[in-house]
Order: C-alpha cells, then structure tokens, then sequence
C-alpha cells in the first residue's frame, strides 16, 4: 500500500540541495547553467540527478559515473541526516500562491504497472513510452541513493488521508526554493496508524478501481519498476486528486502538413458524422465538426485515436500546444490546423483509468514547469 521510510535530508543549506525534476527545461540548458552556478560547489541534489536536457550527450557515460561516485562521497560524508521510520508532509506554496499537500511516502513496486489493461493497485495515467525506459535504466542502475520527482494521485474527495496531518509533526525543513519555485515546508509523520486506516477505507469504498494513480513521473517510476528485483519499494510523494493546487490543463494537437477540410472530412469518415462536438482552428477560423463517439470518451483520447491512424495515412507532422491563443496563432501558418483538447475531469478520473486504461500520452498538464515536485528527500539502496 503505502509505507514510512527512512529518509535522507541535507544538514545545511536546503536552498541549495533542492532543484526542481530532471523531465523539466528540456529546451532551456540556459536554466540548468543558472542552477549550476547557483548551487556551485555546495552539496546538491543536482549532483545527484540527470538533467534530461544533456540526454544523449556524448559525455553520458562520464556523467553517470560523477553521479554515482557524488552519491557515495555524500553518503560517506559529513553533509546527510537520516529520517528513520517517518513519513514527510509536504506544504508546497506556489508563486502565485496556492499550496499543494503532499506525503512522501515508499510503495512497493510489485503493486505497480504500466501495462494496458493490467488490474493493479498503482496504475499509469498516460501510456508509457518504453523506448524512454532503457537509457534511464542505465543511469538508474547501481545507484547507491534514490530520489524522486513522482507525483502519486489518490482519490480522496472527503480527504481523510493527507489533510488530517496538517500542521502536525516535527519541522524538517521550512525554505523558498531556487528560480522563482514557491515555498516548501516538510515535517516528519511517525504514526502511520490513521493513513493506513482511510487507505484501506478508500479501498474498500472502490474495489472496482486502482487505490493510486500516477500524476507525474510515469516514466522514472516505469524505471524503478525494470530494477525492481534488486530495489523493490520506491519513494513517491502522494497528492490527494481533490486538491485545490492540482489543477489539469489540457494539452491540445497541432497537425501540420493539412487543411481545415481534409482533416475534417478525414475525422468524420473515422468516426461517423454524429452529435459529440470538436473543435478546430486553421487560419482566422475557429469550426466545429460533429463526430459519433460515447458521452464518458475523453476528448484526447478520440483526437488521439484518430491522429495516430491519420499520421500513418498521410505525412503530417503532430505537435502538442499547452495553451489556447498558442494553439490559435500556430494554426495561422499555412497547412497547419489545430485541435483543442478538453481538461481532464478529476471526478470520475480513476473510473475512467480502470475502465478504458491509460490516457494516451500528453492528456493533460499540472501546472508551469517550475510548479513540478523540487528533489528534496533522498533515500539509500
């Protein structure tokens, strides 16, 4: 289900130590550049990790080799506290204020799979790549320390598991994170007695559907999961769905290489001419066109469908747009036309998981890149 663990923390110099996922700044090797300057030679997590914007470098090798070799000169020296049998709570205050509540926590990965169709208590929410899996396996593997940027969901609208914790607990850490990252404050949870209690309530009140989902970090949990004959738990941090701080943006489709027509009398000849309404935009015009599809089908998951068979068909090229006006003024180049998307509903959002599976990948979006979980905990293995 969901365990205490023992946690790693820096002694001193939080500021320093904690920098935001890996996954994030992909296209900007200008940020991590201001992060290495920032943290210098200091104890990091930066030293720990392996910013995704260098993947495919062809010092990859040397790269991971510093990473393990830092990961043990930081355990064998002076600059690491170890948090025995706890949980942490995570108080996480955005820029623009909001807080997002978090418990960071160990699962045992032998409860989780990204397989389609799988009946299992820990589930992916949108389909997992598996071509990203190996080369994190080689970074991954004979790490001697973990950390996580993973997000899992549980579906808790009466919120009896996280929430009753609040403000409860030794503080661990109380600091603003680097890059304009919020606040975020951690305490220590000894008694797992009442979380365990409303998990299993929960369970009991949805045998029909996966205790947690994943909402971030698929991927680096996918990565546990390969090395999970040698590491069978894995550190998440678990996020109540029904909080106000998550809040799911959607990710719209931009074809280009097509017309507003073709790609209308292309998506009706694939679905029937019915009543379910898309919309799209190409030029200084937005229309809609009417498909036959079932009323609980996500929006996503039918342009999904329909893309992947068109895109083998035709040569078009599929981008992925996070806002509206982005979507609108990209679609204004010629042969491109766009495809909005609709947000995730959070109620409703682990039925759907178990009854059509995983969402296709690029569903949905939490927040700004700098709104992602910050490294912080760390553990050893």
């Amino acid at each position: 289900m969901f365990y205490k663990g023992d946690f790693l923390l820096p002694k001193k110099d939080f500021e320093k130590w904690s920098v935001v996922a890996c996954d994030q700044y992909t296209s900007e090797p200008q940020y991590w550049a201001r992060v290495d300057e920032l943290v210098a030679d200091a104890p990091s997590a930066l030293r720990l990790i392996y910013p995704e914007v260098y993947l495919g470098k062809e010092d990859g090798e040397i790269r991971t080799a510093n990473i393990h070799k830092t990961m043990a000169d930081y355990l064998q020296g002076d600059c690491l506290q170890e948090i025995k049998d706890s949980y942490v709570l995570v108080r996480r205050t955005m820029a623009n204020g909001t807080i997002r509540t978090g418990l960071v926590g160990l699962i045992d990965l032998s409860d989780y799979d990204y397989t389609p169709g799988v009946d299992a208590e820990i589930r992916a929410t949108e389909g997992t790549v598996l071509e990203r899996i190996p080369p994190r396996v080689k970074i991954r593997s004979g790490a001697p320390m973990e950390l996580s940027h993973v997000l899992l969901f549980v579906d808790d609208p009466e919120k009896t598991v996280i929430e009753p914790l609040i403000g409860t607990g030794e503080v661990l850490y109380d600091f603003d994170l680097m890059e304009d990252g919020g606040h975020i404050e951690g305490r220590r949870i000894t008694d797992d007695t009442a979380v365990k209690a409303a998990l299993e309530k929960l369970k009991q009140n949805h045998p029909d559907h996966p205790l947690f989902c994943v909402g971030d970090g698929n991927h680096s949990l996918a990565t546990a999961k390969a090395l999970s004959e040698v590491n069978g738990y894995a550190m998440v941090e678990l996020v109540n769905i029904h909080d106000e701080a998550i809040v799911f943006e959607p990710i719209h489709r931009l074809v280009k290489g097509t017309d507003m027509n073709t790609l209308k009398k292309a998506l009706v000849d694939f679905y029937g001419e019915g009543q379910r309404t898309i919309r799209l935009t190409a030029g200084e015009t937005i229309e809609e066109v009417g498909i036959c599809a079932k009323d609980y089908e996500l929006t996503v998951s039918l342009l999904q469908n329909f893309l992947d068979a068109y895109q083998k068909e035709n040569n078009v090229e599929i981008d992925y747009i996070h806002e509206d006006d982005t979507l609108v003024m990209l679609a204004k180049e010629e042969n491109s036309v766009g495809l909005f998307s609709e947000s995730v509903p959070k109620d409703g959002f682990f039925e759907a998981i178990a009854r059509e599976g995983a969402f296709p990948r690029k569903t949905f979006s939490m927040g700004l890149a700098k709104e992602k979980r910050f490294y912080l905990e760390a553990r050893k293995l």
